[in-house]
Parts: C-alpha cells; sequence; structure tokens
C-alpha cells in the first residue's frame, strides 16, 4: 500500500464526516453519527492545549484535521499556529513551518527556566543573559542588570529576527 492511499482514505472520511470554517477555525460534523449532532463542533482538549478529532477509528490533531479539509493535500509535517494559540484553528492562523520556525513561537519558557522569561538566564555573576537561536545557532544579545532589561533585549531582537513572530 503506498503511502498516497491513507492519507487519500483519510481524507474521503473526513470530507463525508466534517465541515471546516476557515474563519472561525471550527470543524463541525456534517451527519448525526455515534449518538452526536449534525451540526456539533467537534475536538476534545488535550492537556498540551491541542484539539484532538477522532476520524474513523483515528485521532488526528484538529488543526491538522484544518489543513487537510482545506487544501485537500497531506499536511506538512510541522503546522505552525502563528499566534501561538495551539487551539486557534482558523486557517489565516496556520502555516507549514519547520520545526525552528515552530519553536520561535513559544510564549512561555521551557520548565527548567529559572527566570521565568524567554531567552533570559541568570549567569554565576548574577547578571541576567539575553540570548535568542537563529538558523539553529545560539546568539548572545547582551548583559543585563535586571531580568527585564534582558527580557526587553530578548522580546526586540526576536520581533527583529523571527519572520511572523507576534510577540
Amino acid at each position: 500500500m503506498s503511502a498516497a492511499r491513507p492519507i487519500a482514505d483519510l481524507l474521503e472520511k473526513a470530507n463525508a464526516l466534517f465541515a471546516y470554517d476557515p474563519e472561525t477555525g471550527r470543524i463541525v460534523r456534517r451527519i448525526t453519527c455515534g449518538g452526536r449532532c449534525a451540526g456539533t463542533v467537534v475536538g476534545t482538549r488535550r492537556d498540551d492545549g491541542y484539539l484532538d478529532v477522532g476520524v474513523a477509528g483515528r485521532t488526528v490533531l484538529a488543526h491538522r484535521l484544518a489543513w487537510l479539509l482545506i487544501t485537500q493535500e497531506e499536511p506538512p509535517v510541522e503546522i505552525d499556529h502563528i499566534n501561538g494559540r495551539k487551539d486557534d484553528n482558523r486557517f489565516k492562523n496556520l502555516r507549514g513551518a519547520s520545526r525552528a520556525e515552530n519553536n520561535q513561537n513559544r510564549l512561555v519558557p521551557h520548565a527548567n527556566n529559572r527566570t521565568g522569561r524567554l531567552g533570559v538566564y541568570r549567569n554565576r555573576a548574577g547578571r541576567f543573559v539575553a540570548r535568542i537561536r537563529v538558523d539553529g545557532r545560539l546568539q548572545h544579545i547582551g548583559v543585563y542588570a535586571t531580568p527585564d532589561e534582558a527580557s526587553d533585549a530578548y522580546l526586540s531582537a526576536k520581533r527583529q529576527l523571527h519572520r511572523g513572530n507576534t510577540l
């Protein structure tokens, strides 16, 4: 079986079961099935903020299903939510992206970040260092007395260096 066949099957089933509104990002049932009424919005929120949708025995991320329903083509490996909101599946908020581009929209720092600010860490001297990753390379922005100064410098660099960022 070719790789295109499962996508074609999923597309056929998705088109039969769901309608997608690209303006609102909502996916609704076309037919009543399994006790679920036609016209109801589908999607179950996961712990990580994304929405899951059941399609013919498979679980599919809602943003990938939206992409499939609009383009009628297999979604790219990475789909980026431009505004960073994982449940905002309006088509204008979705774009194909590389992993690096997708990671640029991070809205919260990693769990091990002790400053609580994106792109900022405290050095051994107790000062705050701002740095940013561009094209896979870590770039030093500067060293600052306060976390707010370092964060402001990071956000300024992020606006200049990361395309499509909304911060």
